[in-house]
């Protein structure tokens, strides 16, 4: 075990913290362990101004020097967030063992795992991120082993459940992750290119490329993600969805056109698959188009 500053954010948008369960789950968890936290910062990406005032006006009145209320008045997506506390983190503990939590606002985010970090953390620089298992309503979803298959990238449970360092190339979602600062200031923070969707992917498929691990703790955290109720998906979010993994598979494929086109194609199957199974015969027909546009947009590059 090793001497550390653990720092974290949560995400907000649109709710009053108080209804947020990571705030208060985190409020229980500080009055617990009072020195677990530097800083926990409430980074407000909320566009209703009457919200964003009352949130404003709850943190300051707390007068808790651990929780600091953050906005740009927007919605800047998470990745801007994200670089935005990692660039004060940088700023107010450089050249530490920093460590930084990342989280939205309904992860139900437990002692038990920030205890279990706090136990297994080693003086190890080749550990990108400790990572949570996560379970959404009816499987983990957290972390998934990353195989290389004739279509590309296939995100997939693995054959047994993940504990401790992980050395094969896995992926994970960003909330409850907490990742090594200096690992993430070598690849350059997170890309903004992906705003939301895929962040995670390209994130720990970046940290993988500079020879980081991820370690896997022994403990289990519930979280519900969007598309699990994909009826219940508006298309502009869909939209901004496929963009993402266009851009991701992109990235990964960009070496090799044959490669790109059938990542493509293999992403294309699981649109069709989603929309038709859900009755949503416009998010197919949209989508393709977008997903055809923007694959012959990379092939040109």
């Amino acid at each position: 075990m090793s001497e550390f500053n653990l720092f974290a954010i949560i995400v907000i948008y649109n709710r009053k913290i108080t209804d947020a369960p990571t705030y208060n789950e985190l409020k229980k968890i500080t009055s617990i362990r009072e020195n677990l936290f530097e800083n926990i910062f409430i980074f407000d990406n909320s566009t209703d101004k009457e919200v964003r005032e009352w949130n404003k006006r709850l943190v300051n009145s707390q007068n808790e020097k651990v929780m600091q209320y953050v906005t740009e008045n927007e919605n800047v997506g998470l990745a801007h967030a994200y670089n935005s506390i990692l660039k004060k983190i940088n700023e107010e503990s450089p050249k530490k063992n920093n460590w930084f939590l990342v989280t939205d606002q309904d992860t139900d985010i437990t002692l038990e795992f920030l205890d279990a970090f706090c136990e297994n953390i080693y003086d190890n620089p080749a550990i990108g991120a400790y990572v949570p298992r996560i379970f959404g309503k009816s499987h983990m979803i957290s972390p998934l082993k990353v195989n290389r298959t004739f279509w590309g990238d296939s995100f997939d449970l693995p054959a047994a459940e993940p504990n401790g360092l992980l050395n094969d190339r896995y992926t994970a979602i960003n909330s409850c992750s907490i990742f090594n600062v200096n690992a993430l200031n070598k690849i350059g923070g997170f890309s903004e290119k992906f705003p939301i969707d895929y962040l995670d992917h390209h994130t720990y498929h970046q940290l993988w490329k500079n020879h980081y691990s991820c370690y896997c703790l022994d403990v289990e955290i519930k979280h519900d993600l969007s598309f699990e109720s994909f009826r219940e998906v508006k298309y502009d979010r869909y939209k901004n969805f496929l963009i993402s993994q266009s851009n991701y598979i992109t990235e990964v494929e960009q070496d090799n056109k044959i490669n790109l086109i059938k990542a493509s194609i293999h992403s294309g199957r699981r649109h069709t698959v989603r929309t038709l199974r859900n009755g949503r015969l416009i998010y197919f027909c949209k989508g393709w188009y977008l997903k055809l546009k923007m694959l012959v947009r990379a092939l040109k590059k």
